[in-house]
């Protein structure tokens, strides 16, 4: 898994975005490359905002079963109800992946706009 984060003035709003590498990303990690890639990007000064996202992300990322529905989620609109939490991983399960629960307009309640892509 990869969280590369930034802070820059030409960031108007906190965002987090999604992307799953069937081969990998290599960042250099000992772990190996990542398939599950989050980006997140900050407006300069916004530390509170930027650290926000970055722990609600962290905290979603220990669970086994948030990874796993991330990884088999059969399209965006489903990894991004999971990252937003309108999707539980048993719902998606359930769905079969398809499964959104919520209007992708949603906001998470981290401030981010997460954008998801298979």
């Amino acid at each position: 898994i990869g969280i590369p984060h930034c802070r820059s003035a030409h960031v108007t709003e906190p965002t987090l975005a999604f992307g799953r590498s069937a081969a990998g990303i290599d960042f250099g990690a000992a772990d190996g490359p990542a398939d599950l890639v989050f980006l997140i990007a900050a407006p300069a000064g916004a530390d509170d905002a930027h650290l926000t996202i970055l722990s609600a992300l962290a905290r979603q990322l220990m669970n086994g079963a948030f990874t796993d529905a991330l990884r088999s989620a059969d399209d965006a609109a489903t990894a991004a109800a999971l990252i937003r939490g309108d999707e539980t991983p048993a719902e998606a399960a359930a769905a079969g992946g398809t499964g959104v629960t919520a209007a992708p307009e949603a906001a998470p309640s981290t401030a981010a706009t997460p954008a998801a892509a298979s």
